[in-house]
């Protein structure tokens, strides 16, 4: 959902092997998600509907895209969104929705492409509220398969907001904090300082050959570790935090270390004591890719 968003949904496809090795095996599809949501507590409950299939020349497509709620117990619920095969209605009065003889107001929009989600434009417009709360919400989602050995090393001079699923860009993430939002910077070393005892200060520093190093700083010595040098369990915990207050929820895939259970406890502590507005309602998801599933449906 989130890669469809960014791209569409043929390249969604295509970083996990295409359409045959998605869709249920034995299935032809379509391929099916149906998410509820509620976009602030006391608003009514929002679905919304996902079909992807194939077409004639065998590309993937959005065969039907819908986004429905309805007020109270009785009455038709609105489609606010309705799409199919790139062609579909939006209903622009939805600020009327509710309200006795008021009728749905439509709007007819066609998408550049048939693979590309409706949301994904329409969510842009703020006419269109539910919708680009949807956006939102599906944009604020952030898939952790962290990488240390990929982490640990140095970075061409960049630019980076967010932490890529493997964390390959950490360094170009903290130095983004660093320098735009320094008190947020403070807040996750001083976090840091607290979980981690020794680290003081974490700064992402520029070579001379252009590439940008993380470096710790251990008040029992002099100079500061660089990132290749401290312990996973510290590189994952400074990773997470940087993450922490720019998502709304958090996938973490963790691959095989045995600090998984204490980085999690701790996680989720900061995520319930977090001051960032979007952490109020944040999920937070761990699983380990070795247990197996009856460990995993225990655990």
């Amino acid at each position: 959902m989130h890669d469809s968003l960014i791209d569409n949904v043929r390249a969604a496809l295509t970083k996990r092997g295409g359409y045959k090795e998605v869709v249920s095996r034995g299935q032809e599809g379509p391929i099916e998600f149906e998410i509820k949501f509620r976009p602030s507590p006391g608003e009514p409950l929002v679905t919304y509907e996902l079909h992807i299939g194939l077409d004639g020349r065998g590309l993937p497509v959005v065969q039907r895209e819908l986004l429905k709620y309805r007020r109270g117990q009785k009455g038709k619920p609105w489609h606010f969104l309705d799409f199919s095969n790139g062609v579909g209605h939006a209903i622009v009065n939805e600020s009327d929705y509710g309200k006795k003889g008021v009728q749905e107001q439509r709007e007819e929009q066609k998408l550049d492409s048939p693979d590309i989600l409706a949301i994904k434009g329409l969510g842009q417009f703020q006419k269109f509220k539910q919708v680009a709360a949807f956006r939102r919400l599906i944009e604020g989602w952030h898939v952790s398969d962290f990488h240390i050995q990929v982490a640990r090393a140095s970075v061409d001079a960049g630019y980076a907001e967010h932490l890529s699923p493997t964390g390959e860009n950490l360094p170009l993430v903290a130095q983004f904090m660093h320098e735009h939002y320094p008190e947020r910077f403070q807040r996750v070393l001083q976090k840091m300082a607290e979980r981690v005892p020794g680290i003081v200060s974490v700064e992402a520093t520029e070579t001379a050959d252009g590439r940008i190093v993380l470096r710790f700083q251990d008040d029992a010595f002099r100079d500061p570790f660089v990132a290749r040098y401290v312990s996973d369990g510290t590189l994952k915990m400074f990773a997470y935090l940087l993450q922490i207050p720019g998502v709304k929820f958090i996938v973490v895939r963790d691959q095989d270390s045995a600090d998984c259970i204490q980085v999690k406890e701790r996680l989720r502590t900061l995520c319930i004591q977090s001051d960032h507005p979007a952490n109020k309602r944040q999920g937070l998801i761990f699983f380990r890719r070795c247990l197996s599933q009856a460990k995993m449906s225990k655990s």
